[in-house]
């Protein structure tokens, strides 16, 4: 199932109110209101919640409203530099910030979001966030609003907060995500952010009762008229209410029903998953992992 993305209005109805992400979202138009507190001083939102819940769409859809309530007079420019950092190396705070800084310049360029008579000035300055970062709104093109997709942040206390500290820019919102969920640490951004504009941070809850059927039902007949699925007994759905989180709910179904397939079964009303259908597909996926482990 394709995922959820801000420049792809077509896939909004995929959305699903599940893992309780319509209780902190209300939370973050509040925080955005009419966007004044965006133009004048910049924003930061960070979306939280355990491995596959949905933080990426949640993400996208904080951008999707934020574009959806500009000025006619504005444009949004998104720009994504989640995938930005080296892919199998570990870089410090700073060398991750100084990664995302110099790709942003890259990209900043490319889409011709900068004054022309500004950019040759910020090249120099292209890897040096403090220099960048709080200047961004004096160097867009006028009535451009620009949305940074950043990459998950790792260390998420320090690395929130210095993102946050630099950030002084009016018309720039940041949007991260982590699966780090302690109080404590949300407690001490809001701490170390008194004096600023602390991020909007946009939770996603477990699992909730019904969620699981919810999906179920909503994936099997979104697409009706490219053809009828095979059902699913109830006791799949029991049983998936035991997983952690919707991704690995699609994940797991996904596979059984590639298995299925591969093995002959009837894509009709005749065709069923059974229980005993994902068990075996979760058991021949954990054979697999054991024969990859070093």
């Amino acid at each position: 199932m394709p995922p959820l993305l801000w420049n792809h209005p077509e896939r909004e109805s995929y959305y699903l109110p599940i893992h309780d992400c319509d209780r902190d979202f209300p939370k973050f138009t509040r925080a955005m209101g009419d966007l004044d507190i965006l133009r004048n001083r910049g924003h930061m939102v960070l979306v939280v919640g355990q491995e596959h819940s949905g933080k990426t769409a949640m993400a996208h859809r904080c951008v999707a409203w934020v574009r959806d309530h500009l000025r006619p007079s504005e444009r949004e420019v998104v720009l994504d530099l989640t995938t930005c950092l080296p892919a199998g190396r570990e870089l410090s705070i700073d060398d991750r910030i100084v990664t995302v800084c110099d790709r942003l310049f890259d990209q900043l360029v490319a889409v011709e979001a900068l004054r022309p008579e500004r950019t040759e000035a910020l090249r120099a300055d292209r890897n040096v966030p403090s220099r960048i970062f709080p200047v961004l709104r004096d160097n867009l093109k006028s009535g451009l609003v620009l949305i940074i997709l950043l990459p998950s942040v790792l260390e998420l206390t320090n690395e929130v907060v210095r993102y946050a500290e630099t950030l002084r820019s009016g018309r720039v919102l940041f949007v991260t995500e982590s699966s780090w969920l302690e109080d404590e640490q949300f407690n001490n951004i809001k701490t170390r952010l008194a004096a600023m504009t602390p991020p909007v941070i946009v939770r996603i809850g477990k699992l909730g009762v019904g969620d699981v059927a919810k999906y179920i039902t909503d994936r099997l007949h979104r697409h009706g008229d490219l053809g009828v699925y095979p059902k699913v007994e109830p006791a799949v759905t029991d049983l998936m209410e035991t997983f952690s989180s919707i991704g690995m709910v699609q994940q797991h179904l996904h596979g059984t029903y590639e298995m299925l397939l591969d093995e002959g079964l009837n894509y009709d009303q005749t065709g069923l998953v059974t229980v005993d259908d994902v068990r075996r597909y979760l058991n021949e996926i954990a054979v697999v992992g054991s024969r990859t482990r070093p």
